[in-house]
C-alpha cells in the first residue's frame, strides 16, 4: 500500500509539473518567437528607411490602411500608394537636411498575441557626415498579415514617453 501511495504521489507530481511546463514554457516560447519576429520586422523597416526606400516601406513594412499620429496631426494612408507618398515626402525632407541613416537606440517589444505587438523605442537619425540630426521616440503597432509583420500605426512622441510591457 505504501508503494502504491508513493507511486501515485510521484505520478501526480510529474503530471502537474508536465502540465506547468507545457503551459508556461510554451507561452514564453511563443512570446519570445513573436518578439524576435517583430524585432526583425523593425530592423527591416529601419534599414529600408535608412536606404530611403519608400517603395519597399510601402510594400514590405507598412500595412495599408496605416495611421501616423503626430503631436499635432493624424494622417491615414488608405493605400500602399498613399503610404509610399507619405514616406517619400518625409524622406525628401530629411534628405534636404543631409539625412544619412537611422539607428534604433533601444526598443521594447510587447507581444500581445500571435498577430499583434507594440514596439516603443528611441531612435537616432544621423546626417551623412555622422553627426546627430535628431533623437526621437516612436511607438508602433505591428500586425501580422499574410505571414508578414507590418506597421499599422505609428505614434511619434517625446523620449520620456516610451512604453514598457507589463504592469
Amino acid at each position: 500500500m505504501k508503494n502504491s501511495l508513493q507511486w501515485f504521489v510521484t505520478a501526480l507530481l510529474l503530471l502537474t509539473l508536465g502540465h506547468w511546463i507545457g503551459t508556461h514554457v510554451g507561452t514564453v516560447s511563443a512570446q519570445d518567437r513573436v518578439s524576435a519576429e517583430v524585432r526583425k520586422a523593425l530592423e527591416d523597416y529601419v534599414a529600408n528607411f535608412s536606404a530611403k526606400r519608400a517603395d519597399l516601406i510601402a510594400e514590405q513594412n507598412v500595412l495599408a490602411p496605416s495611421t501616423l499620429i503626430g503631436g499635432t496631426a493624424v494622417t491615414t494612408s488608405l493605400t500602399a500608394a498613399d503610404v509610399k507618398h507619405r514616406y517619400e515626402t518625409n524622406l525628401n525632407s530629411l534628405v534636404s537636411q543631409k539625412y544619412g541613416r537611422s539607428q534604433v537606440k533601444n526598443a521594447t517589444v510587447c507581444a500581445l498575441n500571435d498577430s499583434a505587438a507594440i514596439v516603443s523605442g528611441q531612435f537616432t537619425r544621423y546626417r551623412t557626415d555622422g553627426s546627430v540630426l535628431s533623437e526621437l521616440a516612436s511607438t508602433y503597432v505591428f500586425a501580422k498579415s499574410d505571414g508578414r509583420w507590418r506597421i499599422v500605426t505609428q505614434i511619434g512622441h517625446s523620449l520620456d514617453r516610451r512604453m514598457t510591457c507589463g504592469a
